[in-house]
C-alpha cells in the first residue's frame, strides 16, 4: 500500500495543460505544506527490542474546505523493523484512517538519500477553521535485538484539501496520480505500490449519460515487469489494458462507471525486478488524463417526433412520403369542381333508402311514399 516519490519531483504530473483547447478542467483544491500548517519533522528512533511509536497532534485553520488526502513524505536509514514494517494510524477531525509503509519498499541498509512518499486518502471534509490531525507511527522489532533504524517523517509532507477533478460535462480532462513517481528496489516476489485519482460527479444526468476512461503512460529505464490493477471504492478490482509504445515505455487504459459525489480510486502497481532481491528502478506516471465519454444508446430522455437521417436526401424523402396523402386530400377539398359529386360525406339530414336508391318513390313535394301501399294498374 506504498506510493514512493524520488527527492525533487513534484507529487504531481509537471505536464502543462493550460495552454491546451482540447481538455475540460474544473477543479478547486489547495495544497498545504506540514511547515506551513506548524507541523514538523518527526524521527521514530528504534532500538533493539520493543514496540515503539511517535504521535504527530495538530489543530490548524484552512483557506478551503472540501476533500483531504494526505501526503507523507519520509525517509528511512539503518535496519528495517521487524513484522509488517511501520504502520500509520490516526484521524483527521475525528475520521480514522490507517496505512503501511512495507518492509518490501523501504532501501536497503545504508541508503539514507531516497526520499519516499505515501498517499492516505480521508473519508471527510475539510473545514475552514479548526481541523484536527492527529498522526500514530509504530513498528516493533521481537527478534534481533541488535537491529535499530530510525524513520523521520518530514515537515515537507503535505493535506491536498479540495477537489482534484469535477465533472461538468462530456470531454477530456488532466487528472493528478497522486504520486506518480515510483522508485525504490525489486526482487523477483515484486514490491506493490498505490496511486490515487480523485473524482466528484455533482450531475446525476451528466452521470447516468457517461463513462470514464482514464490514460496514462508509464516510463521507466531498468529491466523490470510490471502488473497494474485498477481498484474502486467497492475494492472491485479491474485489470487494466496496455500498449507498448517503446521499450521502455506504454500506455496505460481503462474504463469505469462513474459514481456520484467524491471518490477516490486506486492505481495497484506490481514492481518485479530481474534481479533476486535488489533491482532499483525509477517508474514515472505521467500524461493522465480522464476522458467522460457518452453512453452508447442513452441519447435525449425525450423521444424525438421525427429523427432526422444522417442522409438529407433520405429525410427529405421520407418527410415527402409522410406529407403526400395528407396534403393531396387537402388539395382535392380546396379545388374542388362545380359539378363534382361528393359521394364520401354525408350530411346529418340525408338519409339512405337501400329499397328505394333512385328515389323514383319520392313526391314532388319531397315526401317518401315508400310505405305507401302499391296498388297495380291493369293496362285499358
Amino acid at each position: 500500500m506504498i506510493v514512493l516519490s524520488l527527492q525533487n519531483h513534484p507529487i504531481v504530473s509537471e505536464t502543462d495543460y493550460s495552454t491546451s483547447n482540447n481538455y475540460n478542467t474544473n477543479s478547486n483544491y489547495a495544497t498545504y505544506l506540514f511547515s506551513e500548517l506548524g507541523i514538523f519533522s518527526e524521527d521514530l528512533i528504534w532500538d533493539g527490542l520493543g514496540n515503539f511509536n511517535i504521535s504527530i497532534n495538530k489543530i490548524f485553520d484552512l483557506t478551503n474546505t472540501g476533500p483531504a488526502i494526505l501526503i507523507i513524505e519520509f525517509i528511512s536509514y539503518d535496519d528495517k523493523p521487524g513484522g509488517s514494517g511501520y504502520v500509520i494510524t490516526g484521524a483527521f477531525n475525528q475520521i480514522s484512517f490507517e496505512s503501511l509503509i512495507s518492509n518490501d519498499v523501504l532501501p536497503p541498509y545504508g541508503d539514507e538519500e531516497l526520499l519516499q512518499q505515501i498517499a492516505i486518502p480521508i473519508d471527510t471534509t475539510a473545514r475552514i477553521y479548526g481541523n484536527d490531525l492527529e498522526i500514530n507511527v509504530s513498528c516493533s522489532n521481537n527478534y534481533l535485538s541488535r537491529q535499530k533504524g530510525t524513520l523521520t517523517i518530514l515537515d515537507s509532507s503535505q493535506i491536498i484539501v479540495g477537489n482534484m477533478l469535477v465533472v461538468e460535462s462530456f470531454g477530456k480532462s488532466p487528472i493528478h496520480l497522486l504520486p506518480n513517481i515510483l522508485h525504490s528496489y525489486a526482487g523477483v516476489f515484486g514490491v506493490k505500490f498505490e496511486s490515487y485519482i480523485q473524482v466528484t460527479y455533482e450531475n446525476e444526468t451528466l452521470m447516468e449519460e457517461s463513462n470514464c476512461q482514464l490514460t496514462f503512460d508509464i516510463v521507466f529505464a531498468e529491466e523490470v515487469s510490471l502488473s497494474i490493477y485498477f481498484i474502486d471504492e467497492s475494492d472491485s478490482v479491474m485489470t487494466v489494458s496496455r500498449n507498448e509504445t517503446s521499450e521502455n515505455s506504454f500506455s496505460v487504459y481503462v474504463n469505469f462507471s462513474p459514481k456520484l459525489g467524491i471518490h477516490y480510486y486506486k492505481i495497484e502497481t506490481t514492481v518485479y525486478g530481474s534481479d533476486l532481491w535488489e533491482t532499483e528502478f525509477n517508474i514515472t506516471l505521467t500524461n493522465s488524463k480522464l476522458n467522460i465519454i457518452k453512453s452508447d444508446g442513452s441519447g435525449d430522455l425525450d423521444i424525438p417526433f421525427f429523427q432526422w437521417p444522417s442522409i438529407p436526401v433520405v429525410g427529405i424523402l421520407v418527410l415527402f412520403l409522410w406529407a403526400l396523402p395528407y396534403s393531396v386530400l387537402k388539395y382535392r377539398e380546396w379545388k374542388k369542381l362545380p359539378d363534382e359529386i361528393d359521394i364520401n360525406v354525408l350530411d346529418d339530414d340525408d338519409t339512405l333508402n337501400i329499397l328505394d336508391p333512385e328515389g323514383l318513390t319520392i313526391e314532388e313535394d319531397g315526401g317518401d311514399n315508400i310505405d305507401d301501399p302499391f296498388e297495380l294498374m291493369e293496362d285499358d
